[in-house]
Parts: structure tokens; sequence; C-alpha cells
């Protein structure tokens, strides 16, 4: 009996600690219609707005060094990551056959030539004539048949010493065009840098025209400036401005942020857009500051930076200076009561309890924090939390309890 009497009590003792401490942890009565909320303070704050995105590193200066004539390899003078120095040579082709070449063109132009005086000897024979046939058919002594023939002479013979002109011009364009061919075979550095993308040997044969580029040989580039060529999405693209600045993050210096600034924005799309899910992307150029970078080039390489690195990239498109702000999280949307078609942005607050929904402009958002630039002046703590409250089930008025301290 006395061990009842015992478990009676004890089990009365827990029930009425469980409970007091239910009642001020609010575990029982309205727990069906609160809701329990996390709170954020709205406070100042510096935000700066960025566009995310990821590309590769490449030379800021990099030209492609192509033939403009056919031929067999018969040397090369440089080797990958060479150093060359303008007009330097880089390799020559065979040249026998375009010395042949020139050497026709020469034979032409001086055949050309002497047709010409051969056409000229003539027509000053045909003038001569025709002058003094003139004089004859003046004193009706000539015919007017014979007059006729005689102008038709002197016609054809001028005829003829125009016709040897062109041919000369023809002949000296033709030799000219075969010495610049010549001269084609030997392959000059455009411009001072380092030998990248060597994709041919001696004794390949390579193809080119003055009209379209030949066979890619190799790339001369120059390393001193490098930029960061990103794909940056269709909704972004518009925020994006000339000399934006930005930090780049390579996988190959974690840790280390570099510095660029935006150099070159595309106009069109990249690529041919034709599937109905497809991203549209443009392509930005960024040149990578050498500041960024000068005790990396003391402790590795002169240029740290390779090309074909990979990059993530941050634009800076926009910055607010100590404007007051809310969590991300806290800002959410609902529909407008007079208009249905309409979202309204919203904040939610607690006041007495309850929660009270403000509407609110928003301006710029990093990570965090986003701009409240009107709605809420005469708050100082809203709602960040949980998002399934804040995104569906918190409205004007409901019950709301705080589980926990202040966040920001």
């Amino acid at each position: 009996m006395n061990k009842r009497v015992i478990i009676v009590i004890c089990t009365v003792l827990v029930l009425a600690t469980v409970g007091v401490v239910g009642k001020k942890k609010n575990w029982w009565g309205k727990k069906g219609n609160t809701i329990s909320v996390e709170l954020a303070l709205v406070e100042r704050h510096t935000i700066i707005e960025t566009v995310n995105a990821s590309g590769k590193i490449q030379p800021a200066l990099d030209v492609k060094i192509s033939p403009e004539v056919s031929g067999e390899i018969i040397a090369l003078n440089v080797h990958e990551g060479q150093s060359v120095k303008k007009d330097e040579v880089l390799l020559r082709i065979n040249p026998d056959i375009y010395q042949s070449i020139v050497s026709r063109a020469n034979a032409s132009v001086n055949l050309s030539r002497s047709s010409k005086a051969q056409s000229e000897a003539q027509f000053l024979e045909a003038q001569q004539t025709y002058k003094r046939n003139q004089t004859l058919h003046l004193q009706k002594v000539l015919s007017q048949a014979e007059w006729d023939a005689a102008e038709r002479m002197f016609k054809v013979a001028e005829l003829g010493v125009q016709s040897s002109e062109y041919q000369l011009e023809s002949a000296l364009s033709s030799l000219k065009e075969a010495k610049n061919n010549l001269k084609r075979t030997v392959i000059r550095a455009p411009m001072n840098g380092i030998v990248t993308g060597l994709n041919i040997e001696v004794g390949e044969r390579v193809v080119g025209t003055a009209q379209m580029a030949g066979t890619e040989m190799m790339n001369v580039s120059q390393l001193e400036v490098m930029e960061v060529l990103i794909d940056v999405n269709e909704n972004d693209i518009v925020r994006v401005n000339m000399d934006d600045t930005a930090i780049v993050r390579v996988d190959a210096f974690l840790g280390h942020d570099f510095k660029a600034v935006v150099t070159e924005i595309s106009i069109a799309a990249k690529g041919q857009q034709t599937g109905v899910n497809q991203v549209t992307n443009f392509e930005v150029e960024l040149e990578i500051l050498p500041s960024s970078y000068v005790e990396l080039s003391t402790t590795q390489r002169h240029q740290p930076l390779l090309s074909g690195m990979t990059a993530t990239v941050d634009i800076r498109t926009k910055r607010s200076l100590q404007v007051r702000c809310v969590p991300v999280e806290a800002v959410t949307t609902r529909e407008d009561s007079l208009n249905k078609n309409k979202m309204l942005e919203v904040v939610f607050a607690v006041e007495s309890g309850k929660s009270k929904m403000h509407t609110v402009k928003t301006g710029i958002q990093d990570e965090k924090f986003i701009e409240i630039i009107s709605g809420i002046d005469d708050i100082d703590k809203v709602i960040r939390g949980p998002f399934d409250a804040v995104s569906r089930r918190l409205s004007d008025g409901n019950d709301v309890i705080v589980k926990d301290p202040v966040q920001f």
C-alpha cells in the first residue's frame, strides 16, 4: 500500500513539473494556431551587389599564326614557351615553287615590255602614214574608201599601244604578287611575346591563302596582362557595365583574390540559341590587374596565371553605403488583396504577440542582406524564419512566439 502511494505521489510531482515547464515554454494552450518564429534586427550596412560567373584565364593579347602560302616546313626556329621579338623568324616554308613563279613572272614582264615597245613603233609608223593620207585626202587625191581604211589602221595601232600597256601592268602585278608570296614563305613574329600552342613540326605541310585563314601553326601571346573570359546569364548582363570592378578567384590559388576590371561586353548572345529551354549567355572580358598578384610573381614565376586556368568572378555592379537592410530570407511575397495578379514584397514584424505584415520597397542585395528603401521606418526587428513560416504560412495577425534570441 505504501509503495502505491509513493508511486502516485511521484507521478503527480512529475506531471506538475512538466506542466510548469510546458507553461513557461508555451507547450500548451494555442499550439495549433501559434507559429514559432525567429527575429533579426533591422540595421545599417554597406551592400555590394554582385554578378557571379565562371570562365577561363587567357592572355589579353594573343595572336594566332597561320601561313598565307602553302608548302612544306623546312625550318622551325622556336619551341613552346620561347620568348620572341617582333619580326624574329619563327619558321620557313619551302620557297622553291614560289621562286620559280617569280622567275616566270619576270619573264612575262620582259615579254610585255618588248610587246609594248613593238606596239609603240607600229603606232608611230601608223601615225606618220595617217598624216600623209590626211593631206592627200584634203587634196582630193585619195578616195573616201582609201581614207576610211587609213583611219581604221591608225585606230588599230593606237589600241595596240593601249593593249600592250595593260598587259605590262598585269605582268607587273603578277610579279609583285609572286615576290610577296616568296616573302610569305618566311614567317615572322608579329610582336614581342611568348610562343604558345605550337602545333607543327619540321617536314609537315601547311595550307594557307591570302584570303582565308590557313593551318593554325602556333600562337604568340603577351603574358604581361591576363584576362578572364566569362559567360554571363541574360538576366544578369543588363546589370554589368564597362569599368565595373570584380574579384577573381582561381582554383590554383585558393585564398587569393585577384582584382579585375570589365573591359568588354558582348552585344550579341553567345552561339545559336535554338532550344526553348536553352540558357542564353553573353561573353564578358575582364582584365586582371597585375598589381593584385605581385607577391605571387616574386615567389613563383613572373606570370603565375596560365592560359586555360579556371576562375570564378564576382562583378561588383552596385554599392549602397550604410543603408537600412534585413536578411535576405526575411523578405517574401504575398498576393495583393486589391489586385490578384500582383505580388507585393513584404516583411513580417511581431507586435503584441501577433504577426504584422509590412509592404516594403527593396533595393539591391548581396548574399546575406537586402536593402529596404521604404516600409519599415517604425520597426527595428523583423521575422527571419523559419523559411516555411516566412515564405508560406505567415499572414497578418497570426499568433506568434519567438523561439530564439534576436539574430542578424
